[in-house]
């Protein structure tokens, strides 16, 4: 979405496997990260195909397929595959883009070529086969390969699986959006699952799964890197503003390169290093909208997985004790996205002190069941556990019925069921003892809650929590204390910004409303922007505002912060100026009348000494919410 700072701490998820996220690779770089992985590059001038294209690949079925690359500009290029051609002249680039229509799946391995129009040149690429291609991306817990897994050696000595096609998009990152990178197509085989860096175990059981049971040819693109935010991977938002620079080198070269969806495994750095809670539903929508947007696939299925359990103490994540909440953010995707599933994590981690479970076989297979049911009609088959339905009063019992029983609740180990909690008005939880009552109800009392008026289920980061359904799916856990999810909501978050003047230095915009209060913005008068203005894109009444500057540094700070409903009248809402320390990333929140606006501006002034603001976040309320 946005440029970041990147964070080395020993121990972070994936945190060695890429230190710097923002490396553009030169024509001489490009050249030489080819030949490492044994790729040659066209001469220049030569008809090509995009790099996405490449022996032992997989195209999309049943969808138009767009097929693109470059050659000489006003060349003829014409297509053929399958029985199909297309033809199309080049731009003034030389860039080229044609389409195959709809193609029923075929194993049979076939040949596409590209040629020029006079049969000069022709681009060829074999072993193409015809089928579902999935991308599946993330961080270090989707990036993980077979054998760093459970029976990791007898799983991949046993992957020889000729339709399944695998394609692993090189590391790296490009503060600009890159057309190609050099990459190639390799079939399943014990080799592949084993070769240096691995291809994703997740993705493997997913797409394995898949072939298996729908008798087609899969595709699956890994697009991983270990200790990363989602901000990396987010598409512009808007659009005239800056991708994330893993989409940029990791994502835009696959555009509009067709797929039938995606699964995604990551939110560890965003929890552990921004302390994302709620605030990381938004994030997920703006990447899924996004990438929806770009391909553009409207209803794209987007499957993601829950992080499982840590103990947040021994492994050193302090923010992980939020975990519950994130959890919360995780499951609200579904409701806030259409389209989209989300595969409990929660009963397969193998140790509390590790954040990379090893357990990748339950996550692929939990996905493939989202996928199966929801993408592909198979509506016999389970794909989710247990989800909270309600709760009555029985006596001085707590009832709680559940959604997703299919088989009947439940435990994992035959015991009763465990990390239930319940409060009275004292709003003081106290553990709960817990029956299974019914096929899709379990009762709960608490000595010292007589007037039980909420119930928690596994609110814990530790917690592995033994309540599941007749086919193992465990129970996702909840809280009906949730506070009202509109309250707090920060209007402004990644909306439009503008400011005046240029954007020099360390001056990005778009940080000042991006969510994370670890991405700043700095400016001084002298050399840069003098205000700020996010566009609410609607008319609000507003009452407060919330300026997040950096912190633990002494800085000068004086600044106005206005508000208008038009953008041409208006009205000051808050002024502050500082000359101390700031020990918190608190924030200052300025209350005032509510008033009509869309446009928020914050304009640093001059007249103090060394002027100077690094501008955190620009947060902006709704009148009446909490």
């Amino acid at each position: 979405m946005k440029p970041f700072r990147t964070i080395a701490r020993p121990g972070l998820p994936g945190a060695g496997s890429i230190i710097k996220l923002k490396s553009l690779l030169p024509p001489c770089a490009l050249a030489a990260l080819a030949a490492a992985l044994g790729l040659a590059l066209p001469a220049p001038g030569a008809i090509r195909l995009a790099s996405v294209f490449t022996d032992h690949m997989v195209l999309q079925r049943c969808r138009c397929v767009p097929v693109w690359g470059r050659a000489e500009p006003g060349d003829k290029v014409t297509v053929r595959f399958a029985g199909q051609a297309a033809t199309a002249v080049t731009d003034k680039d030389g860039r080229w883009n044609v389409e195959l229509g709809f193609m029923a799946p075929n194993a049979t391995p076939a040949t596409l070529t590209a040629a020029l129009s006079d049969g000069t040149q022709t681009a060829a690429i074999a072993d193409v086969l015809v089928g579902d291609v999935w991308l599946c991306s993330g961080q270090s817990n989707m990036q993980m390969g077979l054998p760093e897994c459970f029976n990791g050696p007898q799983e991949a000595a046993a992957a020889n699986c000729p339709s399944l096609q695998m394609l692993r998009v090189p590391k790296g990152g490009s503060d600009n959006p890159r057309e190609d990178a050099p990459m190639a197509w390799k079939i399943c085989s014990p080799a592949v699952m084993t070769e240096s860096g691995g291809f994703s175990a997740a993705g493997y059981y997913f797409g394995r799964e898949l072939q298996q049971i729908l008798k087609v040819p899969v595709g699956l693109i890994d697009s991983t890197v270990g200790g990363t935010p989602i901000e990396s991977w987010t598409p512009p938002l808007p659009p005239n503003q800056p991708g994330g620079d893993l989409f940029n080198a990791m994502i835009q070269p696959l555009v509009p390169f067709t797929l039938r969806g995606c699964i995604w495994y990551q939110g560890e750095y965003n929890l552990a290093l921004f302390g994302d809670t709620l605030n990381y539903t938004a994030k997920m929508k703006a990447l899924i909208e996004g990438w929806r947007r770009l391909w553009p696939l409207t209803d794209m299925p987007f499957y993601y997985v829950q992080l499982a359990p840590l103990d947040w103490k021994t492994a050193n994540y302090p923010n992980y004790q939020s975990l519950p909440v994130f959890w919360e953010a995780q499951t609200l995707v579904q409701t806030a996205v259409p389209n989209t599933g989300m595969a409990i994590t929660t009963d397969i981690t193998d140790d509390l002190k590790n954040i990379h479970p090893k357990d990748k076989k339950s996550v692929g297979l939990r996905l493939a069941a989202l996928a199966l049911h929801n993408t592909y009609a198979r509506s016999n088959l389970v794909c989710h556990g247990p989800e909270f339905k309600s709760m009555h009063m029985d006596g001085s019992n707590l009832k709680v019925t559940f959604d997703g029983c299919d088989g009947g609740l439940k435990t994992r180990d035959g015991k009763a069921p465990d990390w239930f909690t319940l409060a009275g008005p004292d709003g003081v939880f106290q553990p709960a003892g817990a029956t299974l009552s019914g096929n899709d109800e379990v009762t709960l009392t608490a000595a010292g809650v007589p007037q039980p008026v909420a119930v928690r289920f596994a609110w814990d980061c530790t917690a592995m929590a033994n309540l599941c359904n007749g086919y193992g799916f465990p129970a996702n856990a909840f809280r009906t204390d949730r506070p009202d999810p509109q309250a707090n909501m920060n209007l402004a978050m990644n909306k439009p910004v503008k400011v005046s003047g240029n954007t020099q230095g360390q001056m990005v915009p778009s940080n000042a409303v991006d969510g994370v209060t670890e991405n700043w913005s700095g400016w001084h008068t002298s050399d840069a922007p003098q205000w700020l203005e996010v566009d609410l894109e609607q008319v609000y009444q507003i009452d407060r505002i919330k300026v997040v500057t950096y912190y633990d540094e002494v800085r000068y700070y004086q600044y106005k912060v206005e508000a208008s409903d038009d953008g041409k009248q208006w009205q000051q809402v808050a002024d502050m100026s500082r000359n101390t320390r700031i020990s918190t990333a608190a924030g200052e929140t300025f209350k005032f009348p509510a008033l009509k606006a869309r446009y928020v501006r914050i304009t640093l002034l001059k007249n103090s000494a060394n002027p100077a603001l690094h501008l955190n976040e620009l947060m902006v309320f709704e009148a009446g919410s909490k």
